[in-house]
């Protein structure tokens, strides 16, 4: 098999490299940003386009957590239980400090367009009792997940995959919100995925075109399935129908052409789609307040986009930063 070549080439058997992830996650980060767009502009309007906008949010967030658990995996593969032992201090500790850190931002910016001061609202964002970053649900599980993984991964000695699938069945059982946990399962297929990635590879390889027509035949029946039901189950096997499709359909991508996945544009919005994750919700809300209300569905629109760049570059280089600083104090 061919090596992944230079300029951010993506050759077939590395579909799922960093780049190439990266890129993804770019993708995916617009996806999400357009989803709520739709859902201040045009919600409501009962059409195929519609229906696409309206579920595209689940959607590209069941992709976002299986990067997160293949990404974990594959490092635990690489480098085992050196990974675990640092684990702790240079992933959980940096992101909880970034999550607080918007917590504070968030509370910031509330106290400006409010006038009130809710210092127990910011304690309880801090212990994940409440949210005060709009959209930012996906941060206090992405932080469940990881200390999950630190414990299972450090103090259970077998099948260590099939405990932390586990957890993730009792995360859904006991969690309030179905929000939280409808994609979730596709955090636990992307670990599989890199556990078994050399086995899936031989077969995508011998049988792609039937693999990809079989997800696809699967993943859209689901879906039609559960617009008929509303079924929350139908749609979590969705979520992760979904997260397969679109794999094969970049392995595909990548063995046929092997640019189009990573691009410049498409890298430079995956370097900093955690940061747009966590910023348009601010502009979302915030141009269509009684602060500042933009009739105008066009210039709304604009407007959040111009803004999100703008304050998701300002906010990666002090992420990145956090995350050195932790880096250089574990080595």
């Amino acid at each position: 098999m061919k090596e992944l070549t230079r300029n951010n080439v993506i050759t077939k058997n590395e579909y799922l490299s960093v780049n190439s992830t990266k890129a993804l996650k770019g993708y995916f980060a617009i996806c999400i940003l357009f989803h709520h767009l739709y859902q201040h502009t045009f919600d409501g309007n009962v059409t195929t386009f519609g229906c696409i906008m309206q579920y595209l949010g689940f959607l590209s967030v069941a992709m976002f957590f299986f990067f997160s658990g293949y990404g974990l995996q594959t490092s635990y593969e690489k480098k085992g239980d050196k990974y675990i032992e640092s684990f702790f201090v240079t992933k959980i500790v940096p992101f909880y400090c970034i999550y607080v850190l918007l917590s504070i931002f968030y509370f910031i910016v509330n106290i400006l367009i409010t006038k009130k001061l809710d210092f127990v609202l910011l304690l309880k964002s801090f212990c994940f009792m409440e949210n005060v970053i709009s959209k930012g649900w996906y941060l206090p599980i992405i932080i469940y997940f990881y200390v999950a993984f630190f414990l299972i991964y450090k103090y259970v000695k077998k099948n260590k995959l099939l405990v932390f699938m586990l957890f993730t069945v009792l995360f859904c059982i006991f969690h309030k919100s179905s929000l939280h946990y409808q994609s979730i399962f596709a955090f636990v297929l992307g670990m599989f995925w890199s556990k078994y990635k050399d086995k899936i590879d031989n077969v995508l390889e011998k049988h792609l075109y039937i693999a990809l027509l079989f997800s696809a035949v699967l993943f859209f029946g689901c879906f039609y399935l559960f617009i008929l039901t509303k079924f929350l189950i139908i749609k979590m096997i969705a979520a992760v129908l979904f997260a397969t499709l679109v794999i094969i359909t970049v392995f595909l991508i990548s063995k046929i052409e092997n640019r189009i996945i990573a691009n410049k544009l498409s890298c430079f919005i995956g370097k900093i789609s955690l940061e747009i994750y966590v910023v348009h919700g601010l502009f979302v809300n915030i141009f269509h307040s009684e602060i500042i209300n933009i009739e105008n569905n066009l210039l709304y629109i604009i407007l959040v986009l111009i803004c999100t760049f703008i304050l998701a570059n300002i906010f990666a280089p002090i992420f990145n930063g956090i995350y050195k600083v932790f880096r250089k104090k574990y080595n």
